[in-house]
């Protein structure tokens, strides 16, 4: 199981906590009819690399996009199909560039872009 470093970058980004994220997706499931009781513990589940099962990951990629008001696909929080492990395992530098692709990915968001 490899750590899910492209989630991890994004909940530091938003400024919560593991048990705020737990709280924000455990309230958007109740809003869908859900029964959840997910802790602080499940979300260190998560950036460790387990995958939350059911609707779960798009509860988290909805309140992550809703926290830093930009769209986010399951991919961009490393929980979509194409985020799993390849076969032979990932290299030791994957975990870094992922990190660094997604800390970009928000700085190009928040700065406005510059007119020639």
């Amino acid at each position: 199981m490899q750590p899910n470093t492209l989630l991890d970058s994004l909940v530091e980004e938003a400024g919560i906590s593991h048990a705020g994220l737990a709280a924000r997706v455990n309230a958007a499931g109740s809003a869908l009819g859900l029964a959840l009781r997910y802790e602080h513990t499940a979300v260190a589940r998560w950036l460790k690399g387990q995958r939350p099962r059911g609707q779960v990951p798009d509860l988290i990629c909805g309140v992550l996009s809703d926290r830093l008001c930009r769209p986010l696909t399951l991919d961009d929080i490393g929980l979509g199909v194409s985020g799993s492990a390849p076969a032979g395992g990932a290299t030791p530098l994957a975990g870094f560039v992922e990190r660094a692709a997604a800390l970009w990915r928000g700085d190009e968001q928040r700065r406005p872009h510059l007119e020639e």
